[in-house]
């Protein structure tokens, strides 16, 4: 009998813990492989490549979070995450904005990152809604359009 973990136990805890997602696959060495990778904050994004898989995508917001001193130049990062074939740069910080509030990109992010993990859709709204349902609908309404606006943007821009 396994633990049941509800979905907006795993919202939080990539959006406010991690600010990473990775849904890993069975490994096929010794090393474990991801099908999505998404991260707020690109420079972090490098840091997970050894891990996403040959089909894998990287989804990240094209606005660096600068909080250290010597925080490499964005287009230099940018040039990386464009090396791998399946790549979303997506600008959260704008969407989240347009949205209605821009401390949502990261629910912006994930929407971008939804066509590429196994969560079903209707569970990642849920789980937002769990999440912020106490903050009343307003704040429910606004980052269930976040998540949308993400996804949207992907499904627009990715090529496959």
């Amino acid at each position: 009998m396994g633990v049941r973990v509800g979905w907006g136990t795993i919202i939080t805890s990539v959006l406010y813990f991690f600010f990473f997602l990775m849904i890993r696959r069975p490994p096929t060495s010794t090393q474990s492989r991801s099908s999505a990778a998404s991260d707020v904050y690109k420079r972090q994004a490098l840091r997970y490549l050894p891990w996403l898989s040959d089909q894998g995508w990287i989804i990240t917001n094209s606005e660096p979070f600068i909080n250290i001193s010597n925080y490499p130049p964005a287009d230099k990062i940018i040039e990386e995450i464009r090396k791998i074939t399946n790549n979303i740069v997506i600008d959260a910080d704008k969407i989240a904005k347009e949205t209605g509030s821009a401390r949502a990109g990261n629910i912006v992010v994930l929407g971008a990152a939804s066509p590429f993990i196994s969560i079903p859709y209707e569970s990642l709204e849920n789980g937002v809604r769990k999440l912020f349902g106490k903050k009343g609908e307003e704040i429910v309404e606004m980052n269930l359009r976040a998540l949308k606006a993400g996804r949207d943007f992907t499904k627009k821009n990715s090529p496959k």
